[in-house]
């Protein structure tokens, strides 16, 4: 699998004025018209996480108020090496390091991932026919994701938050937060989102093949409400860098760390909420996800279209 680099951003704020989409927008136009432009092959704002760390680099992740989500792809010139069974094809990458960016960024989270090829090769169709989906497709109502009673990992708690992925008062306020933000001409608040989970599973076959069934599962109680995990990946372990000479204070920090990656593309996050309040997905969430689990994060994002970013770029 060819090696890419996950990167969280949280971009340096001095001397900058306008939004922070603002902010983002220009960055990404810087980006792109590097060299490192044609290797990027995701670029999100971060909104806010539903689900917290608890375990992993949970701080650093939960406190920090990120920017931006990105993902390069491999490059060509690096050299290979073999971590994990996985022959990397890019030396990983620091934005807070690299002399071409180091100005615009305050603080940087990077994990190396491995990505099978055809989902690489796939990512943009596959981004264009579920951005055209979402437009196609009815969103929830808001009075019904507020007043229908939904299912629950545990019978009769009502919790607080989504902690453990499903629906509460916090996730409605970021819907309503999300949607009053508009179009900002980078995304639209109530459109699609993608959710970033980081992943560190339980250490037996057991949890393993537990969360395999909960994967076909959710791609069955996820369908109607455009869940699809179109970005998947395997955290490299830190020797990975060692073996390619690479230093810095962008890796992951302690003894535990994320196993996988994904990113699962929503219509809307009225639909990650629709979905996360019925009972065919808390079935499969109380009986497979959970308790396959030791850490997780999700952390709510919204893509920005890179294209139509590069064409305005040129004007």
């Amino acid at each position: 699998m060819p090696l890419c680099t996950l990167h969280l951003i949280r971009l340096s704020k001095e001397g900058e004025l306008g939004s922070s989409d603002a902010r983002c927008a220009s960055f990404l136009k810087l980006l792109l018209a590097s060299d490192l432009g044609p290797r990027l092959l995701v670029a999100s704002l971060v909104r806010r996480p539903v689900i917290l760390a608890e375990r992993i680099d949970s701080v650093y992740l939960n406190a920090t108020p990120w920017d931006l989500l990105l993902v390069f792809g491999p490059d060509a010139k690096g050299p290979s090496v073999q971590a994990s069974s996985i022959e990397t094809k890019a030396t990983p990458l620091s934005l807070e390091d690299d002399s071409r960016t180091r100005a615009h960024v305050d603080v940087e989270y990077v994990l190396d991932v491995g990505v099978p090829t055809r989902i690489l090769s796939g990512y943009k169709g596959r981004t264009k026919e579920l951005v055209e989906a979402a437009a196609r497709a009815k969103k929830p109502s808001l009075d019904s994701l507020r007043t229908e009673e939904p299912a629950r990992t545990h019978a009769g708690r009502v919790p607080k938050t989504s902690q453990n992925l499903e629906m509460s008062d916090e996730l409605l306020d970021l819907i309503e937060a999300l949607e009053k933000l508009g179009d900002s001409g980078l995304v639209n608040g109530g459109g699609p989102v993608h959710q970033l989970n980081l992943l560190k599973f339980k250490p037996t076959k057991e949890d393993r093949d537990r969360y395999l069934e909960y994967g076909r599962g959710f791609a069955k109680a996820a369908e109607a409400h455009g869940g699809d995990a179109k970005l998947l990946g395997v955290v490299v372990a830190d020797q990975t860098r060692a073996a390619l000479q690479q230093q810095g204070s962008a890796k992951p920090s302690g003894k535990l760390q994320w196993d996988e990656i994904s990113l699962v593309h929503y219509h809307s996050l009225r639909d990650f909420a629709a979905m996360a309040a019925s009972e065919a997905y808390q079935s499969i969430n109380r009986d497979k996800r959970l308790p396959s689990l030791l850490d997780t994060t999700i952390i709510c994002t919204q893509e920005v279209d890179l294209d139509r970013l590069r064409r305005t770029a040129k004007l």
